[in-house]
């Protein structure tokens, strides 16, 4: 393709061509000629044309998790030509796809601490999903998101059970105790601690 011919004295050419073909490589090069009649030409440079999009993905949390507190979401992304930054952007019906404060252009470990305090709990939850950006400007906005609910409701403790020793009312230095905790909770019991302590003599 030929573009930029009789260039005025300053040597300068400013021109648009449109390539059709995807992630290909392309030359270019200058050629002169004086009043004369000499010629010459500049070196032949190469340039690649890149319309293809970074991929990724959220890891974890798992999708349909529920959460509470600072989450961490980790994430990947990669491209052919590398990746310049990842943004992680939250939606429901109430809000379009917005930034998540602090995890707007991540560079370096693709992570995100969701400060999930600032958020509302409502029972539909949000939709996390990352933008990825590459080295050539390419963003990718249709990775599938991941939807986690805040669950802000504290576990129930149903009932308490002596289980052994049975019929005492107290218990020898060094006695083997069991009890049984009956715990509920709509997100289902994570880990349950039972602490024995001394009263007063």
């Amino acid at each position: 393709t030929t573009s930029c011919t009789n260039v005025s004295s300053t040597y300068y050419c400013n021109t648009t061509i449109t390539f059709a073909s995807n992630s290909a490589t392309h030359t270019y090069q200058g050629f002169i000629n004086d009043t004369s009649g000499n010629q010459n030409s500049t070196e032949i440079r190469n340039y690649i044309i890149d319309l293809t999009p970074p991929t990724g993905s959220i890891l974890n949390p798992p999708n349909n998790t529920k959460v509470n507190g600072n989450v961490s979401i980790e994430a990947s992304a990669s491209d052919t030509y590398g990746i310049n930054y990842v943004s992680f952007q939250y939606t429901n019906s109430s809000n379009p796809y917005t930034n998540i404060t602090g995890c707007n252009a991540v560079t370096g470990s693709i992570n995100c601490t969701w400060n999930t305090a600032l958020f509302s709990n409502a029972s539909e939850g949000y939709n996390i999903r990352i933008v990825p950006v590459d080295l050539n400007g390419n963003s990718n906005t249709t990775i599938e998101p991941r939807l986690y609910i805040i669950d802000r409701q504290i576990p129930i403790q149903d009932s308490r059970q002596i289980v052994y020793p049975s019929g005492q009312s107290s218990i020898r230095n060094t006695q083997t105790l069991i009890f049984r905790l009956n715990v509920t909770d709509a997100s289902g019991a994570g880990n349950v601690t039972a602490c024995a302590g001394r009263g007063n003599a």
